[in-house]
Protein backbone atom coordinates (compact mmCIF):
# COMPACT_ATOMS: atom_id res chain seq x y z
CA UNK A 1 0.00 0.00 0.00
CA UNK A 2 2.57 2.58 0.96
CA UNK A 3 4.66 1.94 -2.16
CA UNK A 4 1.30 2.72 -4.42
CA UNK A 5 1.00 5.68 -2.78
CA UNK A 6 4.56 6.67 -3.31
CA UNK A 7 3.95 5.82 -7.06
CA UNK A 8 0.96 8.19 -6.91
CA UNK A 9 2.65 11.11 -5.65
CA UNK A 10 5.37 10.25 -7.89
CA UNK A 11 3.24 11.14 -11.03
CA UNK A 12 3.28 14.84 -12.28
CA UNK A 13 -0.39 15.51 -11.62
CA UNK A 14 0.36 14.64 -8.06
CA UNK A 15 3.88 16.91 -7.81
CA UNK A 16 2.21 19.73 -9.55
CA UNK A 17 -0.71 19.28 -6.43
CA UNK A 18 1.93 19.24 -4.00
CA UNK A 19 4.08 22.45 -5.39
CA UNK A 20 0.93 24.41 -5.79
CA UNK A 21 0.26 23.68 -2.27
CA UNK A 22 3.64 24.17 -0.47
CA UNK A 23 3.68 27.94 -2.52
CA UNK A 24 0.48 27.98 -0.72
CA UNK A 25 1.04 27.28 2.29
CA UNK A 26 4.39 29.65 2.27
CA UNK A 27 2.61 32.52 0.87
CA UNK A 28 0.05 32.29 3.77
CA UNK A 29 2.75 32.19 6.16
CA UNK A 30 4.65 34.81 4.87
CA UNK A 31 1.40 36.95 4.46
CA UNK A 32 0.62 35.97 8.81
CA UNK A 33 3.92 36.94 9.20
CA UNK A 34 3.58 40.16 7.62
CA UNK A 35 0.48 40.70 10.04
CA UNK A 36 1.96 40.13 12.63
CA UNK A 37 5.06 42.48 12.76
CA UNK A 38 2.44 45.06 11.26
CA UNK A 39 0.27 44.37 14.30
CA UNK A 40 2.82 44.91 16.66
CA UNK A 41 4.06 47.61 15.01
CA UNK A 42 0.66 49.37 15.25
CA UNK A 43 0.52 48.34 18.95
CA UNK A 44 3.79 50.13 19.33
CA UNK A 45 2.69 53.12 18.33
CA UNK A 46 -0.71 53.23 20.07
CA UNK A 47 1.53 52.71 23.43
CA UNK A 48 3.78 55.95 22.00
CA UNK A 49 0.87 57.73 21.19
CA UNK A 50 -1.50 56.93 24.86
CA UNK A 51 1.71 57.80 26.36
CA UNK A 52 2.18 61.46 25.08
CA UNK A 53 -1.40 62.39 25.10
CA UNK A 54 -1.12 61.09 28.45
CA UNK A 55 1.64 63.62 29.37
CA UNK A 56 -0.60 66.25 27.87
CA UNK A 57 -3.35 65.49 29.60
CA UNK A 58 -1.87 64.89 33.00
CA UNK A 59 0.07 68.56 32.37
CA UNK A 60 -3.01 70.21 31.68
CA UNK A 61 -5.53 69.16 35.39
CA UNK A 62 -1.91 69.67 36.80
CA UNK A 63 -1.90 73.20 35.86
CA UNK A 64 -5.54 73.97 36.56
CA UNK A 65 -4.85 72.57 40.13
CA UNK A 66 -1.81 74.76 40.66
CA UNK A 67 -4.15 78.17 39.46
CA UNK A 68 -6.76 76.57 41.88
CA UNK A 69 -4.31 76.34 44.53
CA UNK A 70 -2.99 79.47 44.32
CA UNK A 71 -6.07 80.79 44.30
CA UNK A 72 -6.92 79.27 47.73
CA UNK A 73 -3.48 80.16 49.03
CA UNK A 74 -4.06 84.24 48.46
CA UNK A 75 -7.48 83.92 49.75
CA UNK A 76 -6.45 82.48 52.99
CA UNK A 77 -3.63 85.55 52.86
CA UNK A 78 -6.57 88.08 52.79
CA UNK A 79 -8.05 86.56 55.47
CA UNK A 80 -5.31 86.73 57.42
CA UNK A 81 -4.66 90.10 56.74
CA UNK A 82 -8.33 91.27 57.30
CA UNK A 83 -7.69 89.61 60.56
CA UNK A 84 -4.68 91.85 61.29
CA UNK A 85 -6.61 94.65 61.05
CA UNK A 86 -9.57 93.75 63.16
CA UNK A 87 -11.92 92.67 60.63
CA UNK A 88 -13.99 89.34 60.29
CA UNK A 89 -13.68 86.83 58.25
CA UNK A 90 -17.03 87.31 56.30
CA UNK A 91 -16.36 90.52 55.83
CA UNK A 92 -18.28 92.23 52.54
CA UNK A 93 -14.44 92.49 50.94
CA UNK A 94 -14.25 88.74 50.79
CA UNK A 95 -16.86 88.92 48.51
CA UNK A 96 -15.24 91.08 46.17
CA UNK A 97 -11.95 89.94 46.95
CA UNK A 98 -13.60 86.09 45.55
CA UNK A 99 -15.06 87.52 42.66
CA UNK A 100 -12.10 89.22 41.08
CA UNK A 101 -10.13 85.80 41.88
CA UNK A 102 -13.07 83.69 40.40
CA UNK A 103 -12.56 85.79 37.50
CA UNK A 104 -9.20 84.19 36.76
CA UNK A 105 -9.90 80.80 37.17
CA UNK A 106 -12.45 79.83 34.42
CA UNK A 107 -12.20 76.22 35.22
CA UNK A 108 -14.05 76.80 39.10
CA UNK A 109 -17.14 76.86 39.29
CA UNK A 110 -17.41 79.71 41.77
CA UNK A 111 -14.80 80.32 45.07
CA UNK A 112 -16.23 80.35 48.64
CA UNK A 113 -15.32 80.42 52.10
CA UNK A 114 -17.40 78.94 55.55
CA UNK A 115 -16.95 79.67 58.83
CA UNK A 116 -15.66 77.20 62.03
CA UNK A 117 -19.20 76.13 61.81
CA UNK A 118 -19.42 74.94 57.75
CA UNK A 119 -21.60 77.61 56.98
CA UNK A 120 -20.68 79.71 53.71
CA UNK A 121 -20.05 83.47 54.48
CA UNK A 122 -18.76 84.96 51.40
CA UNK A 123 -18.27 83.84 48.06
CA UNK A 124 -17.91 85.06 44.76
CA UNK A 125 -20.42 86.50 42.86
CA UNK A 126 -21.63 87.26 46.86
CA UNK A 127 -23.48 85.20 49.18
CA UNK A 128 -27.46 85.48 47.74
CA UNK A 129 -30.61 84.03 49.33
CA UNK A 130 -30.77 80.18 49.75
CA UNK A 131 -26.68 80.01 49.04
CA UNK A 132 -25.72 79.53 52.48
CA UNK A 133 -24.83 75.83 53.07
CA UNK A 134 -23.50 73.57 55.34
CA UNK A 135 -20.18 71.95 54.81
CA UNK A 136 -19.21 70.74 57.91
CA UNK A 137 -20.85 67.20 57.08
CA UNK A 138 -18.81 66.53 53.77
CA UNK A 139 -15.19 64.48 54.49
CA UNK A 140 -12.71 67.38 53.37
CA UNK A 141 -14.19 69.97 55.72
CA UNK A 142 -13.72 67.24 58.58
CA UNK A 143 -9.92 66.58 57.57
CA UNK A 144 -9.18 70.18 57.58
CA UNK A 145 -10.94 70.86 60.67
CA UNK A 146 -9.37 67.79 62.04
CA UNK A 147 -5.84 68.30 61.18
CA UNK A 148 -4.16 71.44 61.42
CA UNK A 149 -1.64 70.44 59.00
CA UNK A 150 -3.51 69.58 56.27
CA UNK A 151 -3.07 71.65 53.11
CA UNK A 152 -4.66 71.17 49.84
CA UNK A 153 -7.60 68.74 50.07
CA UNK A 154 -9.29 67.24 46.93
CA UNK A 155 -12.41 65.64 47.67
CA UNK A 156 -14.04 63.01 46.04
CA UNK A 157 -16.61 63.89 43.74
CA UNK A 158 -19.85 65.47 45.68
CA UNK A 159 -23.06 66.39 44.34
CA UNK A 160 -23.17 70.11 44.78
CA UNK A 161 -25.64 71.58 47.56
CA UNK A 162 -26.09 74.90 45.87
CA UNK A 163 -24.77 73.96 42.37
CA UNK A 164 -26.80 70.24 42.13
CA UNK A 165 -24.18 69.60 39.82
CA UNK A 166 -21.34 66.74 40.29
CA UNK A 167 -18.43 68.45 41.59
CA UNK A 168 -14.40 67.84 42.88
CA UNK A 169 -13.70 70.15 45.59
CA UNK A 170 -10.39 72.10 46.05
CA UNK A 171 -9.87 73.54 49.72
CA UNK A 172 -7.36 74.85 51.97
CA UNK A 173 -7.97 75.69 55.53
CA UNK A 174 -8.38 78.95 57.20
CA UNK A 175 -6.88 79.75 60.72
CA UNK A 176 -8.33 82.02 63.19
CA UNK A 177 -5.62 85.19 64.25
CA UNK A 178 -5.10 82.54 67.56
CA UNK A 179 -4.11 79.31 65.21
CA UNK A 180 -7.53 77.49 65.75
CA UNK A 181 -9.70 76.33 62.83
CA UNK A 182 -11.52 79.06 61.09
CA UNK A 183 -13.27 77.49 58.21
CA UNK A 184 -12.26 77.09 54.97
CA UNK A 185 -11.94 78.31 51.42
CA UNK A 186 -12.79 75.86 48.47
CA UNK A 187 -13.54 75.70 44.38
CA UNK A 188 -15.72 73.36 43.41
CA UNK A 189 -15.02 71.94 39.88
CA UNK A 190 -17.42 70.31 37.78
CA UNK A 191 -16.99 67.17 36.44
CA UNK A 192 -18.11 68.06 33.08
CA UNK A 193 -15.41 70.53 32.86
CA UNK A 194 -12.80 67.76 33.00
CA UNK A 195 -14.89 65.72 30.56
CA UNK A 196 -15.15 68.55 28.39
CA UNK A 197 -11.21 68.72 28.16
CA UNK A 198 -11.02 64.95 27.20
CA UNK A 199 -13.59 65.47 24.70
CA UNK A 200 -10.87 68.04 22.88
CA UNK A 201 -8.43 64.90 22.34
CA UNK A 202 -7.89 63.26 19.76
CA UNK A 203 -7.85 59.42 20.72
CA UNK A 204 -9.80 57.58 18.12
CA UNK A 205 -13.60 56.73 17.80
CA UNK A 206 -13.60 54.36 20.79
CA UNK A 207 -10.84 55.57 22.51
CA UNK A 208 -10.92 56.65 26.63
CA UNK A 209 -9.98 59.12 29.29
CA UNK A 210 -9.80 58.73 32.54
CA UNK A 211 -9.28 60.55 35.69
CA UNK A 212 -9.00 58.70 39.35
CA UNK A 213 -7.87 59.14 42.90
CA UNK A 214 -4.52 57.11 43.19
CA UNK A 215 -4.53 54.30 45.48
CA UNK A 216 -4.58 56.23 48.74
CA UNK A 217 -7.80 57.13 47.66
CA UNK A 218 -9.12 53.94 46.08
CA UNK A 219 -9.34 54.96 42.64
CA UNK A 220 -12.05 56.69 42.98
CA UNK A 221 -13.60 57.62 39.24
CA UNK A 222 -13.79 61.42 39.31
CA UNK A 223 -14.42 62.06 35.44
CA UNK A 224 -14.36 59.85 32.29
CA UNK A 225 -14.64 60.44 28.47
CA UNK A 226 -17.00 59.34 27.16
CA UNK A 227 -18.91 59.85 30.81
CA UNK A 228 -20.05 56.50 31.73
CA UNK A 229 -22.26 57.29 34.83
CA UNK A 230 -20.05 55.39 37.56
CA UNK A 231 -19.16 58.82 38.89
CA UNK A 232 -16.98 57.98 42.23
CA UNK A 233 -16.96 54.33 42.48
CA UNK A 234 -13.78 52.35 43.16
CA UNK A 235 -14.54 49.16 41.51
CA UNK A 236 -11.33 48.12 39.67
CA UNK A 237 -9.84 45.05 38.26
CA UNK A 238 -7.34 43.31 40.25
CA UNK A 239 -4.81 43.58 37.52
CA UNK A 240 -5.68 47.32 37.26
CA UNK A 241 -4.70 47.07 41.09
CA UNK A 242 -1.21 45.42 40.38
CA UNK A 243 -0.07 47.15 37.76
CA UNK A 244 -0.13 50.62 39.24
CA UNK A 245 1.14 49.14 42.55
CA UNK A 246 4.45 47.84 40.32
CA UNK A 247 4.72 51.15 38.82
CA UNK A 248 2.80 54.19 40.53
CA UNK A 249 5.29 56.31 38.97
CA UNK A 250 3.60 55.29 35.20
CA UNK A 251 3.09 52.82 33.03
CA UNK A 252 1.84 51.19 29.74
CA UNK A 253 -0.81 48.06 29.63
CA UNK A 254 -3.16 46.26 27.77
CA UNK A 255 -6.70 45.42 29.03
CA UNK A 256 -10.73 45.13 28.20
CA UNK A 257 -12.00 48.17 30.55
CA UNK A 258 -14.89 47.14 32.31
CA UNK A 259 -17.15 50.24 31.39
CA UNK A 260 -17.71 48.97 27.79
CA UNK A 261 -15.85 45.53 27.35
CA UNK A 262 -13.63 47.46 24.57
CA UNK A 263 -10.07 46.40 24.57
CA UNK A 264 -7.65 49.42 24.33
CA UNK A 265 -4.20 49.99 25.18
CA UNK A 266 -3.73 52.30 28.31
CA UNK A 267 -0.93 54.95 29.69
CA UNK A 268 -1.13 56.33 33.00
CA UNK A 269 0.30 58.57 34.95
CA UNK A 270 -0.20 60.42 38.51
CA UNK A 271 -0.98 64.18 38.13
CA UNK A 272 2.05 66.01 39.45
CA UNK A 273 2.40 65.52 43.64
CA UNK A 274 -1.37 65.07 43.76
CA UNK A 275 -3.31 61.95 44.67
CA UNK A 276 -4.78 61.62 41.04
CA UNK A 277 -4.21 59.78 38.46
CA UNK A 278 -4.85 59.82 34.43
CA UNK A 279 -5.70 57.21 32.11
CA UNK A 280 -5.48 57.03 28.02
CA UNK A 281 -7.10 53.94 26.29
CA UNK A 282 -6.66 53.55 22.75
CA UNK A 283 -9.28 50.66 21.17
CA UNK A 284 -7.76 47.82 19.12
CA UNK A 285 -9.86 48.33 16.72
CA UNK A 286 -9.68 52.12 15.97
CA UNK A 287 -6.04 51.42 15.42
CA UNK A 288 -5.72 47.88 13.85
CA UNK A 289 -8.57 47.55 11.58
CA UNK A 290 -9.64 43.94 11.73
CA UNK A 291 -11.06 43.60 8.10
CA UNK A 292 -8.10 45.14 6.63
CA UNK A 293 -6.27 41.72 7.98
CA UNK A 294 -8.87 39.87 6.09
CA UNK A 295 -8.52 41.81 3.09
CA UNK A 296 -5.21 41.46 2.80
CA UNK A 297 -5.54 37.55 3.64
CA UNK A 298 -8.06 37.15 1.05
CA UNK A 299 -5.87 38.61 -1.52
CA UNK A 300 -2.96 36.79 -0.74
CA UNK A 301 -4.70 33.50 -0.89
CA UNK A 302 -6.28 34.94 -4.31
CA UNK A 303 -2.79 35.36 -5.60
CA UNK A 304 -1.31 32.28 -4.84
CA UNK A 305 -4.34 29.98 -6.29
Amino acid sequence: MPKAVFRMLGTPHWRMLLQLAFVNLSVLILVWVSLDASYRQYEDRAAVTSRNTNRLVSQSIAGDINYIDLALRSAADEVERLQATGRAMGAVEMDGFLTRLHSRLPMADSLRMTNAHGDVVAGSGGVGVGMVSASSDRDYFIRLRDDPTAELVISQPVLGRISGKWVVIFARRLALADGGFGGIVFAPVTVEWFEKKFNDLEVGAKGTVVMRGDASREFDLLARFPHAGYVGQTKVSATFRATIAANPQGGTYQAVAGADNIRRTFSYRPIANYPLITLVGLATEDYFVVREIAAAGDQAGAAAV
